[in-house]
């Protein structure tokens, strides 16, 4: 069962769902002969030699989105490519210890998208290798280095481990070698020896299945990632392999052995790096290893027959699945290398009409020479503007209809373009469109009307649209926060900061808090640089991951980015328990909120992790602690845990323990999990952010707590007059109850559901008129005893085009409690001691 934990942990699996898979689908080692062999060293290097040493200077390092090296780390460099292998206590990411690949680039470009790479064993995340020596070795004959780090397995000491990651003078890859000998006296039976691969800022692929890597595939040759100017591989010595993926993650199975006392097992495996597209490192991978391979080349050219720059030649298989791609350069050629077989070769370019695929047959190593025309170029031109005429940062979401496929803008993670969605600043540009039929949605958030236009884009002069959107909710003295959003600083994000500044105008959240894993992420400098300071408030903040334990935010934090991660603490992955971290920051001083993030996540939930039992509203598991101050009620797309949270939560405000519900997005890219779905609205008596300070956020969450969760509708709640966080001391047995719901006209509500004390007392029906407030209306309710009132309300189908999920998404919001004194002795007495 431990193979599914890195699944568990990072998607957040119920352990109990898998429970029955877990124990049936145990992979076969397979007996097709290794792909590709590592080549034998030449007995003489022709050109400079390899080199490998410690960093001592910053221009010794790499750059690029993704580059994390720091000076003491190691390069590792020959004349084509640069490796950094971090220092023994440079434990990057979700990594246990340092003296593992974090940064990988071509010499001619020096750009890299990698976050990192390390061992993974027992199908068990994070189970890996903690190195504690490391070295470096250079062959004057041989001309090739390495850098070779040992240490031991993370939960068995007695497991030692050793790899070494060598580069020749002239290879374009790097060859890991790691050995495991058991030192201790007991046999170890069925070990799974591996990789994890953090892909960073490139998108992961495999040949058959593209980017759809979702759970375990098997099988495979080699797997890549490509992303802007910079593409990886990966490829086992051993074979083909097995692999288990999420949304910017892959373990890697290679092997399982059995290690008796004093026995060894090795296992070797190759990194490629590539210009940005799959076949740069693909071509790499067949080249080396199948002899039998083909090369399919030619050139992509208008009907004038001139060649067409940054074109994507695009193979498939016989069952229209994806195998490579290339794009083209001012030449327009492609040269992709395959294995033996028959395909299609498909050309496109953005804004063209792609032509009818070409029959492609593999048979041997003879090249074949194949060639592909597209059609004339369309162009969208857009303006966006609010209904006072001023230019609004908006989100496009672009359909093709009647025939016409979507359009494939870009990387998910690409605020430029990701996906068939595109995010503007300021309100305007240019999307190149090829030739049909389409529907474009505009949006600027919830409190927004939603345009959409039907436009037929033709060849040549663009298709011009002007949009004014309209404020259809009234949100005075609101302010929206989401309070858990990644960057490329996480090793499973390649969202820049950049980018998800972008994201955040576009969808008019008005509180930016990173949360980064073990990062110390500011966004301030780049908001300053984009000129979002106005309209956009941030706020330094670190999700604080564990291995054991769940996932925390805290905020604010003070980045100091002298020290690695910003001065995250390196103690976190691997030795703090939620006591020690909710300790460490309680002393940072100041007014800090601490966050339990999803907590009914599975593996990486810190409630089903320490046993959280909702009868007491406490665990007795070590570790635990509730000095917390929020909790996730709403993560992402994680509906199907609302009521299992609701039920937590409410236990703790029965018996005194008040914790403020949030909403947040804990988006990692730009389409999929959309920043700001679902998002907390907080009650701060301001309309723009420049208005607010960050004092006052922490107030509106921690000591006054109103709040309001919501991934579209604004729910306000009055007891006696008295707003969401107060308290009303009641003057009879019944409270008058005042709910106004609002909600963007094109989603419909459902319900409205009132709980007093953690149990619904009334459900109101909401009517869809198609206006805006949906409910605005007054409920008496019965309350005998001190008591806590809570509203949500729910509705059907999806906020699509805010999000980019068309079913299964529907509106919910939620409101913090009123707490009703109902003695009228001026304290709230728990319902619950």
């Amino acid at each position: 069962m431990k193979q599914y934990q890195r699944m568990l942990i990072l998607l957040g699996v119920p352990l109990v769902l898998v429970l029955a898979i877990a124990c049936s689908t145990r992979v076969p080692r397979h007996e097709k002969p290794p792909l590709a062999q590592a080549a034998p060293a030449p007995a003489r290097h022709q050109g400079p030699p390899a080199r490998a040493f410690r960093i001592t200077s910053s221009d010794q390092l790499v750059k690029g989105p993704m580059a994390a090296g720091r000076t003491g780390d190691y390069r590792l460099e020959n004349q084509h490519v640069a490796v950094i292998v971090s220092d023994l206590d440079h434990a990057h990411g979700f990594m246990l210890s340092g003296g593992n690949v974090i940064d990988f680039v071509r010499r001619d470009s020096n750009v890299d998208g990698l976050a990192e790479v390390f061992t993974w064993f027992a199908r068990t995340f994070p189970r890996q290798a903690i190195y504690e020596r490391i070295r470096v070795e250079e062959e004057s004959a041989s001309g090739t280095a390495r850098i070779v780090v040992e240490g031991r397995d993370s939960d068995n000491p007695d497991l030692q481990v050793v790899t070494g990651y060598i580069l020749p003078p002239d290879s374009p890859s790097l060859l890991l070698r790691s050995t495991i000998t058991n030192k201790g006296t007991q046999t170890i039976k069925g070990f799974d020896l591996g990789d994890a691969v953090e892909w960073g800022g490139t998108l992961h692929f495999a040949p058959g299945t593209g980017v759809s890597m979702k759970g375990w595939i098997k099988r495979l040759p080699w797997v890549a990632g490509y992303g802007r100017g910079v593409s990886y591989g990966y490829a086992s010595m051993e074979g083909d392999f097995d692999v288990l993926s999420g949304s910017a993650w892959s373990d890697f199975s290679i092997k399982a052995v059995d290690l008796p006392p004093g026995a060894s097992a090795s296992f070797e495996r190759r990194l490629y790096v590539g210009s940005g597209d799959i076949a740069s490192v693909a071509n790499q991978v067949l080249e080396q290893g199948d002899r039998r391979s083909g090369v399919a080349a030619g050139a992509i050219r208008d009907s004038n027959g001139a060649p067409i720059a940054g074109a994507i030649a695009r193979i498939i298989d016989g069952k229209g699945k994806p195998v490579s791609f290339q794009q083209t350069g001012e030449d327009g050629a492609f040269a992709l290398r395959l294995a033996p077989g028959r395909y299609a070769l498909r050309c496109e370019a953005p804004g063209r009409a792609a032509g009818h695929d070409v029959p492609v047959e593999i048979t041997g190593p003879d090249p074949i020479r194949l060639s592909c025309v597209m059609g004339g170029a369309g162009a969208l031109e857009y303006a966006v503007r609010n209904s006072d005429g001023t230019p609004l940062p908006v989100k496009l979401t672009v359909e093709g209809r009647d025939g016409t496929p979507s359009p494939d803008f870009g990387l998910a993670f690409s605020a430029d373009g990701a996906a068939n969605v595109a995010l503007s600043p300021g309100g305007a540009g240019t999307l190149p469109l090829s030739p049909g039929k389409y529907s474009v949605y505009f949006s600027h958030g919830p409190e927004f009307s939603i345009a959409r236009r039907d436009v037929d884009i033709p060849e040549g002069e663009p298709v011009r649209l002007e949009i004014a959107l309209e404020r259809e909710l009234d949100t005075a003295g609101w302010l929206s926060g989401d309070f858990h959003q990644h960057t490329s600083n996480s090793p499973d994000s390649g969202t820049t900061i950049r980018d998800r500044l972008i994201a955040n105008a576009a969808e008019n959240v008005e509180i930016a808090v990173s949360s980064d894993h073990n990062f110390n992420t500011d966004f301030a400098p780049a908001a300053l640089e984009l000129g979002l300071t106005s309209t956009l408030i941030t706020i330094p903040s670190n999700e604080l991951t564990t291995a054991k334990y769940g996932h925390f935010g805290a905020y604010p934090l003070t980045p100091d980015c002298s020290k690695p991660a910003c001065g995250s603490p390196k103690e976190l992955a691997n030795l703090w328990q939620p006591v020690d971290i909710f300790r460490w920051v309680r002393g940072l001083g100041g007014d800090k909120v601490i966050q339990v993030n999803h907590p009914r996540s599975g593996g990486n939930g810190y409630f089903d992790l320490l046993g959280y039992n909702p009868g007491t509203a406490s665990s007795t598991m070590a570790g635990w602690s509730a000095d917390f101050d929020a909790i996730e009620l709403f993560n992402g797309k994680r509906m199907d845990q609302i009521e299992k949270i609701m039920d937590d939560w409410q236990a703790m405000l029965l018996r005194g323990v008040r914790v403020t519900a949030l909403g947040n997005s804990d988006t990692h890219s730009i389409v999929g999990d959309e920043t700001g779905y679902p998002r907390s609205w907080l009650h701060l008596g301001v309309d723009a952010p420049a208005q607010a300070a960050t004092e006052m956020i922490i107030r509106a969450i921690k000591h006054e707590r109103r709040v309001i969760v919501s991934n579209a509708p604004l729910l306000e709640l009055w007891v006696n007059g008295v707003p969401i966080g107060g308290m009303v001391k009641a003057s009879g047995e019944k409270v008058r109850i005042r709910a106004r719901i609002q909600c963007n006209k094109a989603f419909p509500l459902k319900e409205l559901r009132l709980w007093v004390n953690g149990k619904i007392a009334e459900r109101k029906t909401i009517r869809n008129d198609g206006g805006a407030v949906r409910y605005d209306g007054h409920i008496e309710l019965p309350v005998s005893s001190d008591s806590f009132i809570v509203a949500d309300v729910i509705g059907k189908g999806s906020i699509f085009p805010l999000v980019s999920a068309k079913a299964n998404y529907p509106p919910y919001a939620a409101a913090n409690p009123v707490w009703v004194d109902a003695d009228g002795d001026g304290v709230w007495t728990p319902p619950v001691k």
